[in-house]
């Protein structure tokens, strides 16, 4: 092993027994091993890709912060170290812990992130999915220098008036991924993944579409068949209640379609637009 080799993995101790103790400061470990800021910066991002336990907080400056996370539980009502009957199972737990670190990344869906592009300009990404060491995203553009098509783009930002173009997904590395914008929300997720699969043709089916069906099929099980009695009731042509009902399905279908072009239009910055 070489010299430089020697003096990298010494770094790397060190880095790893701060953080583990919650001491870490980067700028100290520059000073002690006589490197630049930028240095430690590289030995931290490969330490991530080695150890999925090494989580940073998104942000930079004095508000940077390199955490050791242990445990990390999976989301469900028990830890990964648990069955779902709530029993230990530590060999199952190393398993699924292995396997969803050696392919999830840090970044969650549905987050505004601050990237840094190859030409060296930052840009705006919207997060879809997030894998260890790359990140797909779509990229968020000013709605008001655009052509604006509703059959691919989402809006993702009224008051920024801004969109993405679910037509162009990328994948980068996270490495460029620099800082969360903390200011932004997107409210409309779910919309916009649709739009994805459908832009893509892909037969697949949201959590919440899931939940829907469940409760249909629910519902109909409950009703007893015997219950179930044929009644055939004949309705006028010219029936008001049928005029009625057509007229306001025609109606709120008019105010749906003009909700959505004026919100086009305003983005385009048209002059007829109040």
């Amino acid at each position: 092993m070489g010299m430089i080799d020697i003096e990298r993995q010494k770094r790397f101790d060190y880095i790893l027994d701060h953080i583990k103790n919650d001491t870490f400061v980067l700028k100290e470990a520059a000073n002690t091993f006589y490197v630049t800021k930028s240095t430690i910066s590289k030995d931290l991002k490969d330490l991530a890709l080695m150890y999925p336990q090494i989580r940073h907080n998104g942000k930079h400056g004095n508000g940077s912060k390199w955490n050791w996370v242990e445990d990390v539980e999976n989301g469900d009502k028990y830890s990964a170290k648990k069955t779902e009957e709530g029993y230990n199972d530590p060999t199952a737990a190393a398993v699924i812990k292995k396997i969803d670190n050696s392919i999830y990344g840090q970044f969650t869906p549905g987050d505004v992130w601050h990237v840094q592009t190859s030409n060296g300009s930052i840009e705006k990404y919207l997060v879809i999915s997030s894998f260890v060491g790359c990140t797909t995203c779509l990229q968020i553009i000013d709605g008001t220098s655009i052509t604006l098509n509703p059959i691919f783009h989402v809006p993702v930002s009224f008051v920024n008036k801004e969109v993405v173009d679910c037509r162009k997904m990328v994948t980068k590395p996270s490495k460029y991924f620099l800082e969360k914008d903390a200011s932004y929300s997107v409210t409309n997720f779910d919309v916009i993944r649709r739009k994805i699969a459908s832009l893509n043709k892909l037969d697949v089916m949201l959590e919440d579409d899931v939940k829907v069906k469940e409760k249909i099929v629910e519902k109909k099980v409950e009703v007893p068949v015997e219950r179930i009695v044929e009644k055939v009731v004949e309705v006028p042509a010219n029936s008001a209640t049928s005029e009625m009902e057509l007229a306001l399905a025609k109606q709120k279908a008019g105010i749906y379609e003009s909700l959505v072009w004026a919100f086009l239009t305003n983005l385009n910055g048209s002059e007829d637009n109040t």
